[in-house]
């Protein structure tokens, strides 16, 4: 599902996707989770729009997705993971739409990017188009993971301001 080549990738709605907000995608309830359960409707079937996004920051993960942590303005609390897979990994479904998220971002993070302890903190703020995905449970918890583990993976659109 993470990159739109499960069987029910053709359920996903792009056609009219939603504008949210960081604390509307975390606070939306779901069922159990499991790496082997269908797609959980609507919210895993919907194209979300995310508007001036806060970036914080980025880490390229060992399955080779890009990590990247957003938050909702300061001083609000909330944050959400959303993720640029690497279409060599069995993208079956909006393969190019990723493609250019995932090279725009990581254009940004040479750009506007800094390392620090293995992530590179940004700044800016950007808007993102993905699709609603609920993560599963991980030993410990995910780094800028949302309260209901809810991500826009994969990220089909990303265009960020300046840093």
């Amino acid at each position: 599902m993470k990159t739109a080549s499960d069987p029910a990738r053709n359920a996903i709605d792009s056609k009219h996707p939603k504008v949210r907000t960081i604390e509307w995608l975390g606070s939306q309830p779901h069922g159990k989770i499991g790496k082997f359960m269908p797609r959980i409707a609507p919210f895993e079937t919907t194209v979300f729009i995310v508007k001036s996004a806060t970036l914080a920051e980025a880490k390229k993960e060992a399955d080779d997705d890009i990590h990247l942590v957003i938050r909702d303005a300061s001083p609000s609390p909330h944050q959400m993971i959303v993720e640029f897979p690497n279409v060599a990994c069995g993208v079956k479904r909006f393969k190019s739409s990723i493609a250019k998220a995932r090279a725009a971002v990581i254009a940004y993070m040479g750009t506007c990017g800094h390392g620090v302890n293995g992530w590179t903190q940004l700044t800016g703020f950007a808007t993102i188009k993905g699709v609603g995905f609920f993560d599963l449970v991980h030993g410990s918890k995910q780094h800028g993971v949302a309260d209901n583990d809810a991500e826009l993976h994969p990220v089909l659109q990303f265009q960020a301001g300046t840093c």
